[in-house]
Protein backbone atom coordinates (compact mmCIF):
# COMPACT_ATOMS: atom_id res chain seq x y z
CA UNK A 1 0.00 0.00 0.00
CA UNK A 2 2.86 2.33 0.92
CA UNK A 3 4.29 1.93 -2.41
CA UNK A 4 1.02 2.36 -4.34
CA UNK A 5 0.63 5.52 -2.30
CA UNK A 6 4.45 7.25 -3.27
CA UNK A 7 3.27 6.37 -6.41
CA UNK A 8 -0.01 8.34 -6.49
CA UNK A 9 2.52 11.19 -5.48
CA UNK A 10 4.45 10.67 -8.06
CA UNK A 11 2.08 11.23 -10.47
CA UNK A 12 0.24 13.88 -8.66
CA UNK A 13 2.93 15.91 -8.12
CA UNK A 14 4.19 15.36 -12.41
CA UNK A 15 0.59 16.62 -12.53
CA UNK A 16 1.07 19.72 -10.72
CA UNK A 17 5.03 19.75 -12.72
CA UNK A 18 3.22 20.07 -16.11
CA UNK A 19 0.41 22.45 -15.17
CA UNK A 20 3.11 24.90 -13.97
CA UNK A 21 5.19 24.40 -16.62
CA UNK A 22 2.42 24.84 -19.06
CA UNK A 23 0.75 27.95 -16.73
CA UNK A 24 4.36 29.66 -17.48
CA UNK A 25 4.41 29.16 -20.95
CA UNK A 26 1.06 30.72 -21.41
CA UNK A 27 2.23 33.91 -19.60
CA UNK A 28 5.53 33.50 -21.72
CA UNK A 29 3.19 33.35 -24.85
CA UNK A 30 1.08 36.21 -23.38
CA UNK A 31 4.18 38.46 -22.97
CA UNK A 32 5.73 37.90 -26.22
CA UNK A 33 2.89 38.49 -28.09
CA UNK A 34 0.56 41.48 -27.01
CA UNK A 35 -3.20 40.79 -27.09
CA UNK A 36 -3.36 44.28 -28.90
CA UNK A 37 -0.47 45.32 -31.17
CA UNK A 38 -0.50 49.39 -30.78
CA UNK A 39 1.06 50.99 -33.56
CA UNK A 40 1.79 55.29 -33.70
CA UNK A 41 1.88 56.76 -37.19
CA UNK A 42 3.52 60.08 -37.91
CA UNK A 43 2.45 61.76 -40.94
CA UNK A 44 1.87 65.34 -41.82
CA UNK A 45 -1.89 65.59 -41.38
CA UNK A 46 -1.24 69.67 -42.17
CA UNK A 47 1.38 71.62 -43.59
CA UNK A 48 3.58 70.98 -46.23
CA UNK A 49 3.07 67.35 -46.54
CA UNK A 50 -0.60 67.56 -45.86
CA UNK A 51 -1.84 66.51 -49.57
CA UNK A 52 0.36 63.12 -48.98
CA UNK A 53 -0.15 63.03 -45.22
CA UNK A 54 -4.42 63.08 -45.13
CA UNK A 55 -4.98 60.29 -48.13
CA UNK A 56 -2.08 58.42 -46.00
CA UNK A 57 -3.57 58.52 -42.63
CA UNK A 58 -6.68 57.00 -44.26
CA UNK A 59 -4.90 54.13 -45.84
CA UNK A 60 -3.43 53.40 -42.69
CA UNK A 61 -6.48 53.53 -40.30
CA UNK A 62 -8.10 51.28 -43.43
CA UNK A 63 -5.48 48.82 -42.95
CA UNK A 64 -6.25 48.87 -39.26
CA UNK A 65 -9.98 48.48 -40.22
CA UNK A 66 -8.98 45.35 -42.19
CA UNK A 67 -6.91 43.68 -39.60
CA UNK A 68 -9.62 44.08 -36.83
CA UNK A 69 -12.08 42.56 -39.73
CA UNK A 70 -9.76 39.37 -39.97
CA UNK A 71 -7.94 39.22 -36.09
CA UNK A 72 -10.69 40.85 -34.07
CA UNK A 73 -11.51 44.27 -32.60
CA UNK A 74 -8.66 44.03 -30.01
CA UNK A 75 -5.98 42.69 -32.36
CA UNK A 76 -4.29 45.86 -33.27
CA UNK A 77 -4.45 49.51 -32.22
CA UNK A 78 -3.11 52.49 -34.75
CA UNK A 79 -2.83 56.17 -32.84
CA UNK A 80 -2.57 58.68 -35.53
CA UNK A 81 -0.51 61.92 -35.00
CA UNK A 82 0.13 65.04 -36.79
CA UNK A 83 3.89 66.09 -37.32
CA UNK A 84 2.31 69.54 -38.89
CA UNK A 85 4.67 68.74 -41.55
CA UNK A 86 7.86 69.62 -39.26
CA UNK A 87 10.55 68.07 -37.68
CA UNK A 88 10.33 69.54 -34.42
CA UNK A 89 6.56 68.45 -33.90
CA UNK A 90 7.19 65.18 -35.14
CA UNK A 91 9.58 64.65 -32.05
CA UNK A 92 6.44 65.91 -30.21
CA UNK A 93 3.93 63.87 -31.49
CA UNK A 94 6.61 60.52 -31.17
CA UNK A 95 7.52 61.44 -27.32
CA UNK A 96 4.01 61.54 -26.73
CA UNK A 97 3.21 58.30 -28.44
CA UNK A 98 5.98 56.59 -26.03
CA UNK A 99 5.31 57.97 -22.82
CA UNK A 100 1.78 58.36 -23.05
CA UNK A 101 0.33 56.16 -25.39
CA UNK A 102 3.10 53.45 -24.87
CA UNK A 103 3.02 51.97 -28.10
CA UNK A 104 4.77 49.07 -29.56
CA UNK A 105 6.47 50.44 -32.61
CA UNK A 106 6.76 53.92 -34.49
CA UNK A 107 6.19 54.55 -38.29
CA UNK A 108 6.53 57.48 -39.65
CA UNK A 109 6.70 58.97 -42.72
CA UNK A 110 8.43 61.89 -44.73
CA UNK A 111 12.01 63.16 -44.63
CA UNK A 112 12.64 65.87 -41.61
CA UNK A 113 10.26 63.65 -39.27
CA UNK A 114 11.79 60.61 -39.97
CA UNK A 115 15.41 62.09 -39.36
CA UNK A 116 13.86 63.44 -35.72
CA UNK A 117 12.09 60.68 -34.54
CA UNK A 118 14.07 58.01 -35.23
CA UNK A 119 16.94 58.59 -32.90
CA UNK A 120 13.75 59.17 -30.25
CA UNK A 121 13.15 55.52 -30.81
CA UNK A 122 16.35 54.96 -30.23
CA UNK A 123 16.63 56.46 -26.71
CA UNK A 124 13.55 54.32 -26.07
CA UNK A 125 14.73 51.08 -26.62
CA UNK A 126 12.05 51.09 -29.35
CA UNK A 127 11.31 49.30 -33.12
CA UNK A 128 10.86 52.12 -35.67
CA UNK A 129 9.60 51.75 -39.54
CA UNK A 130 9.99 55.05 -41.63
CA UNK A 131 8.93 55.71 -44.96
CA UNK A 132 11.06 58.53 -46.76
CA UNK A 133 13.42 58.21 -49.77
CA UNK A 134 16.41 59.69 -47.27
CA UNK A 135 18.96 55.96 -46.00
CA UNK A 136 20.49 58.32 -43.92
CA UNK A 137 18.13 56.93 -40.49
CA UNK A 138 19.09 53.92 -41.13
CA UNK A 139 22.61 54.46 -40.46
CA UNK A 140 21.45 56.14 -36.76
CA UNK A 141 19.82 53.36 -35.18
CA UNK A 142 20.19 49.18 -35.94
CA UNK A 143 16.36 49.35 -35.56
CA UNK A 144 14.80 51.14 -37.88
CA UNK A 145 13.77 49.85 -41.38
CA UNK A 146 13.14 51.65 -44.11
CA UNK A 147 9.95 51.81 -46.54
CA UNK A 148 9.10 53.53 -49.78
CA UNK A 149 10.88 54.51 -52.26
CA UNK A 150 15.02 54.99 -52.59
CA UNK A 151 16.50 58.07 -54.25
CA UNK A 152 20.01 56.45 -55.41
CA UNK A 153 18.16 53.64 -57.22
CA UNK A 154 15.49 56.18 -59.27
CA UNK A 155 18.09 58.72 -59.91
CA UNK A 156 20.51 56.23 -61.02
CA UNK A 157 17.11 55.21 -63.92
CA UNK A 158 16.84 59.65 -64.19
CA UNK A 159 20.53 59.47 -65.01
CA UNK A 160 20.46 56.77 -67.76
CA UNK A 161 17.36 58.51 -69.38
CA UNK A 162 18.92 61.60 -69.36
CA UNK A 163 21.79 60.22 -70.95
CA UNK A 164 20.31 58.76 -73.42
CA UNK A 165 18.39 61.97 -73.89
CA UNK A 166 21.35 63.58 -74.75
CA UNK A 167 21.44 65.81 -71.09
CA UNK A 168 24.88 66.26 -70.81
CA UNK A 169 24.89 67.84 -67.27
CA UNK A 170 22.30 67.31 -64.36
CA UNK A 171 20.89 69.45 -61.19
CA UNK A 172 19.87 67.72 -58.23
CA UNK A 173 17.09 70.59 -57.18
CA UNK A 174 17.09 70.27 -52.98
CA UNK A 175 13.68 71.24 -51.68
CA UNK A 176 13.64 68.97 -48.42
CA UNK A 177 17.07 69.18 -47.22
CA UNK A 178 18.52 66.37 -45.23
CA UNK A 179 20.30 63.20 -47.09
CA UNK A 180 17.91 62.62 -50.24
CA UNK A 181 19.69 65.22 -53.00
CA UNK A 182 22.99 63.22 -51.55
CA UNK A 183 21.68 60.16 -52.10
CA UNK A 184 20.51 61.09 -55.43
CA UNK A 185 23.81 61.98 -56.22
CA UNK A 186 25.29 59.03 -55.51
CA UNK A 187 22.33 57.61 -57.97
CA UNK A 188 23.20 60.07 -60.68
CA UNK A 189 27.44 59.68 -60.28
CA UNK A 190 26.68 56.17 -62.41
CA UNK A 191 26.01 58.17 -65.59
CA UNK A 192 27.85 61.50 -64.39
CA UNK A 193 31.28 62.99 -63.64
CA UNK A 194 31.06 64.88 -60.44
CA UNK A 195 31.79 68.49 -62.38
CA UNK A 196 28.45 67.55 -64.12
CA UNK A 197 26.71 67.44 -61.54
CA UNK A 198 25.24 70.33 -59.11
CA UNK A 199 23.36 70.28 -56.40
CA UNK A 200 20.91 73.74 -56.07
CA UNK A 201 19.39 73.66 -52.51
CA UNK A 202 15.36 75.39 -53.30
CA UNK A 203 14.77 75.57 -49.00
CA UNK A 204 14.00 79.01 -48.17
CA UNK A 205 13.91 80.09 -51.81
CA UNK A 206 11.86 82.84 -53.27
CA UNK A 207 13.17 83.54 -56.67
CA UNK A 208 12.82 80.35 -58.22
CA UNK A 209 13.31 82.33 -61.64
CA UNK A 210 16.46 83.10 -61.07
CA UNK A 211 17.46 80.21 -60.27
CA UNK A 212 16.25 78.15 -63.08
CA UNK A 213 17.64 80.93 -65.63
CA UNK A 214 20.99 80.78 -64.13
CA UNK A 215 20.95 76.56 -64.47
CA UNK A 216 19.85 76.65 -68.42
CA UNK A 217 22.40 79.67 -68.74
CA UNK A 218 25.72 76.96 -67.01
CA UNK A 219 24.09 74.30 -69.24
CA UNK A 220 21.98 72.25 -66.45
CA UNK A 221 19.26 70.70 -68.43
CA UNK A 222 18.30 68.01 -66.72
CA UNK A 223 16.52 68.97 -63.30
CA UNK A 224 16.47 66.04 -60.72
CA UNK A 225 13.61 66.92 -58.42
CA UNK A 226 14.14 66.17 -54.25
CA UNK A 227 11.18 68.48 -53.46
CA UNK A 228 7.45 68.11 -52.31
CA UNK A 229 4.23 69.23 -54.54
CA UNK A 230 4.77 73.37 -53.96
CA UNK A 231 8.20 73.47 -54.43
CA UNK A 232 7.53 71.57 -57.65
CA UNK A 233 4.79 74.22 -58.84
CA UNK A 234 7.42 76.44 -58.26
CA UNK A 235 9.58 75.00 -59.99
CA UNK A 236 7.25 74.76 -63.22
CA UNK A 237 5.67 77.98 -63.17
CA UNK A 238 9.13 79.76 -63.14
CA UNK A 239 10.18 77.30 -66.01
CA UNK A 240 6.59 78.44 -68.07
CA UNK A 241 7.57 82.09 -67.22
CA UNK A 242 10.77 82.23 -68.72
CA UNK A 243 10.09 80.03 -71.69
CA UNK A 244 12.52 77.20 -70.75
CA UNK A 245 11.84 74.42 -72.76
CA UNK A 246 14.94 73.16 -72.81
CA UNK A 247 14.84 72.19 -68.81
CA UNK A 248 13.93 68.41 -68.77
CA UNK A 249 12.22 67.78 -64.93
CA UNK A 250 13.17 64.28 -63.40
CA UNK A 251 11.19 63.54 -60.36
CA UNK A 252 8.24 60.99 -58.58
CA UNK A 253 5.12 61.54 -59.58
CA UNK A 254 3.89 61.44 -55.94
CA UNK A 255 5.28 65.07 -56.02
CA UNK A 256 5.60 65.72 -59.67
CA UNK A 257 2.73 64.89 -61.72
CA UNK A 258 -0.28 65.05 -58.78
CA UNK A 259 -3.73 66.18 -59.23
CA UNK A 260 -3.09 69.73 -58.32
CA UNK A 261 -0.20 70.49 -60.47
CA UNK A 262 -1.65 68.60 -63.40
CA UNK A 263 -5.14 71.66 -62.53
CA UNK A 264 -2.54 74.32 -61.56
CA UNK A 265 0.45 74.27 -64.07
CA UNK A 266 -2.25 72.40 -67.41
CA UNK A 267 -1.17 68.98 -68.26
CA UNK A 268 -0.05 70.34 -71.99
CA UNK A 269 2.60 72.08 -70.25
CA UNK A 270 4.03 68.85 -68.71
CA UNK A 271 5.15 67.35 -71.70
CA UNK A 272 8.57 65.63 -71.84
CA UNK A 273 8.56 65.41 -67.43
CA UNK A 274 9.89 62.16 -66.69
CA UNK A 275 8.09 60.95 -63.69
CA UNK A 276 8.69 57.35 -61.55
CA UNK A 277 5.64 55.31 -60.52
CA UNK A 278 4.58 52.93 -58.25
CA UNK A 279 2.39 50.19 -59.06
CA UNK A 280 -0.65 49.63 -56.70
CA UNK A 281 -3.54 47.18 -56.80
CA UNK A 282 -6.98 47.92 -58.01
CA UNK A 283 -8.76 46.38 -55.13
CA UNK A 284 -6.25 48.30 -53.11
CA UNK A 285 -8.17 51.72 -55.11
CA UNK A 286 -11.83 50.21 -54.79
CA UNK A 287 -11.96 49.70 -51.10
CA UNK A 288 -10.07 53.10 -50.12
CA UNK A 289 -12.96 54.54 -52.50
CA UNK A 290 -15.89 52.54 -51.27
CA UNK A 291 -14.71 53.49 -47.20
CA UNK A 292 -14.05 57.35 -48.32
CA UNK A 293 -15.98 57.77 -51.14
CA UNK A 294 -13.40 59.21 -53.27
CA UNK A 295 -9.29 58.30 -53.79
CA UNK A 296 -8.71 62.11 -53.97
CA UNK A 297 -4.28 62.58 -53.14
CA UNK A 298 -3.77 58.89 -53.45
CA UNK A 299 -0.37 58.00 -54.73
CA UNK A 300 2.78 55.89 -53.69
CA UNK A 301 2.77 56.84 -50.17
CA UNK A 302 -1.03 55.48 -49.19
CA UNK A 303 -0.14 51.32 -50.58
CA UNK A 304 3.40 51.45 -49.16
CA UNK A 305 1.66 52.84 -45.55
CA UNK A 306 -0.86 50.67 -45.72
CA UNK A 307 1.23 47.76 -46.23
CA UNK A 308 3.33 48.93 -43.60
CA UNK A 309 0.45 48.60 -41.19
CA UNK A 310 0.13 45.00 -42.20
CA UNK A 311 3.75 44.08 -41.77
CA UNK A 312 4.54 46.04 -38.59
CA UNK A 313 1.49 43.58 -37.18
CA UNK A 314 2.50 40.76 -38.38
CA UNK A 315 6.42 41.27 -37.11
CA UNK A 316 4.88 42.45 -33.33
CA UNK A 317 2.38 39.65 -33.01
CA UNK A 318 5.24 37.27 -34.00
CA UNK A 319 7.94 38.63 -32.15
CA UNK A 320 6.52 40.59 -29.33
CA UNK A 321 7.98 44.12 -29.19
CA UNK A 322 10.89 43.70 -27.05
CA UNK A 323 12.56 41.35 -29.30
CA UNK A 324 13.43 44.44 -32.04
CA UNK A 325 16.00 41.87 -34.18
CA UNK A 326 13.42 39.50 -34.84
CA UNK A 327 10.89 42.13 -35.67
CA UNK A 328 13.61 43.85 -37.82
CA UNK A 329 14.27 40.34 -39.65
CA UNK A 330 10.31 39.78 -40.15
CA UNK A 331 9.66 42.97 -41.59
CA UNK A 332 12.86 42.31 -43.92
CA UNK A 333 11.68 38.82 -45.07
CA UNK A 334 7.84 39.69 -44.85
CA UNK A 335 6.96 38.05 -48.88
CA UNK A 336 3.51 39.10 -48.92
CA UNK A 337 3.05 41.83 -51.53
CA UNK A 338 -0.31 43.29 -49.93
CA UNK A 339 -1.09 46.29 -52.07
CA UNK A 340 1.86 46.91 -53.80
CA UNK A 341 2.15 45.17 -56.82
CA UNK A 342 5.74 43.81 -56.06
CA UNK A 343 8.56 44.31 -53.36
CA UNK A 344 12.34 44.21 -55.08
CA UNK A 345 15.05 42.51 -52.87
CA UNK A 346 15.24 44.32 -49.47
CA UNK A 347 18.30 46.10 -49.63
CA UNK A 348 20.18 47.73 -46.58
CA UNK A 349 17.56 47.15 -44.04
CA UNK A 350 14.80 49.27 -46.92
CA UNK A 351 11.39 47.18 -47.96
CA UNK A 352 11.89 48.26 -51.88
CA UNK A 353 8.89 48.33 -53.86
CA UNK A 354 9.15 48.21 -57.83
CA UNK A 355 8.62 51.96 -59.84
CA UNK A 356 8.17 52.07 -63.50
CA UNK A 357 8.97 55.41 -65.17
CA UNK A 358 7.68 57.57 -67.97
CA UNK A 359 7.93 60.40 -69.74
CA UNK A 360 4.50 62.73 -70.16
CA UNK A 361 3.42 63.05 -74.00
CA UNK A 362 0.38 65.05 -74.81
CA UNK A 363 -0.63 65.58 -71.32
CA UNK A 364 -0.44 61.58 -70.70
CA UNK A 365 2.41 59.63 -69.31
CA UNK A 366 3.76 56.71 -71.84
CA UNK A 367 5.86 54.30 -70.45
CA UNK A 368 9.26 54.84 -70.96
CA UNK A 369 11.36 51.07 -72.01
CA UNK A 370 14.23 51.11 -69.54
CA UNK A 371 17.43 48.09 -71.06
Amino acid sequence: MKTENKNWILIIVAIAVIALIVVVAIQATKKSEPQTVKIGFITGITGTTSYLGVPDSRAVLLAEKKIKEMYGDDSIQVIVEDSKSDAKEAAVAANKLVQIDNVDVIFVEFTGPSGAVVPIAKDNNMFVLYSAYTTDPLTKYDYSVKTYRNAEAECTTFAKIAKSQGIEKIAILDGVGGAMPIDCQKGALNYYTQENIKVESLVGVQDLKTVLLKLSNEGYYGLFSCAYEGTTIGVYTAKLDLELNNLVLFGDASNTFTDKIKTTIGTENLNGTVISVLKYSDTFTSDYNVEYGNTTGITGNAPTDYDGIFKLYSAVKKCGKADKVCITDAMLNDQATGTVINYNSSIGRAINPQVDYFIIENGEAVSLKIS
